[in-house]
């Protein structure tokens, strides 16, 4: 298993061949333990090497409690550094590096194959990145991985998203970094396996301090089992309704593109900037909000024909 990683590591990129073990030493504290899975939720973590050693303290000289091989489940209880404590399935705990992990595990929905995800990997430019490695689960092989760059000091959360309907398309899924302090924001990158072949659809950001804001919305199509199509916010069919607004998060079906409805995806683009006083200062309303003035509001809209996104208008 190690030899298949590193061939994998060699063959898909120049990155792979400098790629270094994460290192979250700069990273935020976990929010999970306070706030649930609101900022950070761990899908089906498991095993990512061969046999992985947990230990009893987080340091290699503890003292060495038992192997774990490869896609054993874990239960994350704490991260530091380059550890993880976790709880494994006969209820004990332990120690285990970094590098053996796979925070995230997801299961395309035929079945098929498993995609390893595995954050916070330093490139050779020392940008921080999300490593994705997909195992095809009859052949007992990784077939294919990707690497993409991530913020840096985020906290993550994973979804699967509907993809039925699409062309082309085995599994679709989104990584969102939350960027949770002031000035930050939160970055949603949807990952797309279409031909065989993992690949970054697109991503959104929002975020900014005051009254300089910058956002890029995205509404991907989900079709339901009995064919209605509805255009949803990130394709997040769990967060559809606005609890603030009272709304849905959808985006109308425009009447004047001539494509499909399940073929759409929607990208809006809006950026604000504060409104300064004589002295320079941020001006501000009678409620106390930054006044602003909208500097960009676009809408693109796009077609996904089985390969790639193609713009419309």
């Amino acid at each position: 298993m190690k030899k298949i990683i590193l061939f994998l590591f060699a063959a898909s990129s120049q990155f792979f061949c400098h790629a270094q073990p994460r290192d979250n030493s700069k990273r935020l504290p976990s929010m999970h333990d306070l706030l649930g899975d609101y900022y950070e939720n761990f899908v089906n973590t498991a095993v990512f090497t061969d046999s992985a050693k947990i230990f009893t303290a987080p340091d290699t000289t503890a003292a060495f409690l038992c192997h774990a091989p490869f896609r054993a489940p874990l239960k994350i209880l704490q991260r530091g550094g380059n550890w993880y404590k976790v709880e494994l399935r006969d209820r004990r705990t332990g120690y285990i590096a970094q590098a053996d992990v796979a925070e995230h595990t997801l299961t395309d929905p035929a079945g098929k194959n498993e995609y390893y995800l595995l954050p916070d990997f330093i490139g050779p430019n020392g940008k921080y990145n999300l490593l994705i490695y997909k195992y095809n689960l009859k052949e007992k092989k990784f077939t294919d991985s990707l690497v993409i760059s991530q913020p840096l000091e985020a906290t993550y959360k994973v979804q699967e998203l509907s993809c039925l309907d699409w062309k082309n398309t085995g599994m679709l899924f989104r990584f969102t970094a939350i960027q949770a302090y002031c000035g930050g924001g939160t970055t949603e990158i949807f990952i797309i396996d279409a031909g065989g072949k993992l690949s970054e659809l697109c991503r959104s950001f929002c975020g900014g301090e005051q009254g300089d804001i910058s956002c890029t919305t995205t509404w991907l199509p989900v079709t339901f089992p009995a064919g209605k199509v509805m255009l949803v916010e990130n394709g997040d069919l769990d967060n559809i309704f606005n609890r603030h607004s009272g709304t849905l998060n959808t985006h109308a079906v425009p009447k004047d593109i001539a494509a499909k409805p399940s073929e759409l995806i929607v990208i809006k683009k809006y950026e604000t900037t504060s409104m300064l006083d004589k002295n320079g200062e941020a001006m501000l309303t009678e409620s106390g909000s930054f006044k602003s003035t909208v500097t960009k509001n676009v809408t693109h809209y796009y077609r996904w024909d089985g390969k790639k996104m193609v713009k419309l208008k």
